[in-house]
Formats: C-alpha cells, structure tokens, sequence
C-alpha cells in the first residue's frame, strides 16, 4: 500500500501540465478555449484538435465573450506562418472597433510580425487609450527589434504616463 501511494504521489507531481491537461477525447477546441485549463501550448493544440487555426477563426468570429477571443488571439501566435493567421491579424488591426481587444491585436501582430510590424503599431503610439498605447510600446520593445527600439527612443519624449516610460525604459536599457 505505501509502495501504491508513493507511485501515485509520484505521478501527480511529475506528470506534465500537458497530460495532466488533455482534453478527453472528442473535446472541442471551443470548450477548451472556455476552461480554466487553457495554456497556448502549439504541440498540444496541433496533436489535439484538427485545424486548428480555422477552428480558432470560426470559433472567434461567432463567439461573444472577450476572454475566449483574447486566448484565441493566444493560439493564433503559435502559428505564425499560417497565411490566415496573418490576413486575419492585419484585419483586425485595421478594422477593429472594439477598444478593448484592440491591445491584445496590437500585441499579437507584433509577435507573429515581429520587425515588420512596426509600421503598422507605430500609429497606435498616439491613441488616446492608456492601454492601446501601451500594448504599442509592448510590442515594439518586445518584437520590433533595432528599428522599434529607435522609435521607441524617439517617442519616449512625447509620452508623459510614467508607467509607459518606465516601460520604455526597460526596452531601450
């Protein structure tokens, strides 16, 4: 009996957040999307569901619910090379009218574009929402590379939110 309990023991505690995390069979990505277990895991996601970039795409474009649409913004980014991934990024930038998933967007483009975006983030730079502005100055530090930085650097006279500066400066150090 100890022999069983340690076994177990053993097996709670070094079994991986993927295992432990694994849809049952026939799950759809949609539930998953919705549950407290979601982690944007690539490999998981890819031996889970079948396309998933277009389940995510179907599954974002019917759903309501601002914290499924964000996560799926997280599974988009995995997949980077994917053309839909990019199409559908670049028109949710320039058409997206809800300011509260324009921050994760601008984010996103940044990740899965990474220096080429910078053109298309730097306008967010002026907006007049704290949280656009700083998810602009986010993925221009984290994903802009030489060319976000020196924008960066230029911008870091025209900012006057401490908390933005304070993030700037982390960038440009």
């Amino acid at each position: 009996m100890k022999i069983f309990c340690t076994i177990l023991l053993a097996i709670c505690l070094f079994s991986s957040p993927s295992f432990a995390e694994s849809p049952r069979r026939g799950t759809s990505l949609k539930h998953y999307l919705t549950t407290s277990d979601f982690y944007p895991d690539r490999d998981f996601i890819v031996s889970s569901f079948s396309e998933p970039v277009e389940n995510a795409l179907a599954i974002f474009k019917t759903s309501q619910d601002l914290k499924v649409k964000v996560r799926i913004l997280n599974v988009l980014v995995l997949f980077p090379k994917h053309k839909k991934t990019n199409a559908f990024l670049r028109h949710l930038l320039k058409n997206n009218q809800r300011a509260n998933l324009l921050p994760s967007v601008i984010i996103a483009i940044g990740e899965v574009e990474g220096e080429a975006s910078v053109s298309k983030i730097s306008p967010f730079l002026k907006s007049e929402d704290d949280d656009v502005r700083m998810a602009a100055i986010i993925a221009l530090g984290r994903y802009g590379g030489q060319e976000g930085g020196d924008l960066l650097a230029e911008y870091k006279e025209l900012e006057h939110n401490p908390k933005h500066l304070v993030r700037i400066r982390v960038y440009l150090n």
